[in-house]
């Protein structure tokens, strides 16, 4: 993916996406982020909720997919 232009002239919209064992659809609802036409900044805030399957791994797979792309990213989690 390449990095998105930003209209730093626009709002800042920020995305908060809470996840628990979400393995099974954490792909498709990040890669939405990267599919949205918004040309202003971003902000993508993830947060686990102790998951047990892989969806910690996801999390920092996708942060530094939407970090290269100029999207920033808050993730944290508890175990």
């Amino acid at each position: 993916q390449n990095r998105r232009p930003t209209d730093w002239s626009l709002p800042l919209v920020s995305i908060i996406v809470p996840a628990h064992n979400a393995d099974w659809c954490l792909d498709e609802a990040l890669a939405s982020v990267l599919a949205q036409t918004y040309r202003g900044p971003l902000q993508v805030s993830i947060f686990d909720d102790a998951s047990t399957d892989g969806t910690r791994a996801l999390i920092y797979i996708w942060a530094g997919r939407l970090s290269a792309c100029g999207i920033a990213v808050v993730a944290s989690g508890s175990r």
